[in-house]
């Protein structure tokens, strides 16, 4: 396990940073992970977030995340990020909850989960959200809240390129808060 603690922001400047472990957690200390280039999480459990303050826990041009039991803390503002270029995948079960605040534009290229979980990803910022491909994955289930998406944007367009699929009777919640549009141009 990771957890990412300290009295100070830990910058890096322009270099890339891969993080690895069997879980991944920001810690309880309001510091942010910062650099202009990518950040890389990867892990065999959850990555998650410092869940109840409003700091932002990675600022990054890039950030890329492969978890397997959930990204961000579920109810609790999840996983904060400040990034350009975003990927999250998470494979077997556990929720995705993301919250991006960054002024330009937004690309998400790939948001997925499985198990029954839902994803919950807002964007607040000018210069909108795109999304690429967003889905969930379920077990043929009927349970009301499975599978769900939330995707917000506050401040700027929501724009769909590629597609959004929630499994079995997952609903899907597009909105705009502010100003902005949403624009579904995908399959």
């Amino acid at each position: 396990a990771v957890t990412l603690v300290g009295t100070n922001d830990a910058d890096v400047g322009g270099q890339s940073l891969t993080i690895s472990g069997t879980s991944i957690t920001m810690g309880n200390d309001a510091k942010t992970l910062t650099t202009t280039g990518g950040i890389g999480l990867k892990t065999s459990g959850a990555v998650v977030g410092d869940a109840g303050t409003s700091v932002t826990d990675i600022a990054a041009g890039t950030v890329a995340i492969d978890a397997v039991t959930g990204i961000g803390a579920t109810g609790a503002g999840g996983l904060e990020l400040a990034a350009g270029t975003i990927r999250a995948d998470n494979t077997t079960s556990g929720d995705v909850e993301i919250a991006n605040a960054l002024v330009g534009a937004v690309t998400v290229s790939s948001l997925t989960t499985a198990g029954d979980a839902t994803i919950v990803f807002g964007n607040t910022g000018a210069g909108g959200v795109s999304f690429g491909s967003v889905s969930t994955t379920g077990s043929g289930g009927t349970t009301d809240g499975q599978n769900d998406i939330s995707l917000s944007s506050t401040g700027g367009d929501l724009t769909v390129t590629t597609s959004v699929a929630a499994a079995d009777v997952g609903d899907i919640t597009y909105a705009t808060v502010t100003t902005g549009d949403v624009l579904l141009n995908g399959t």
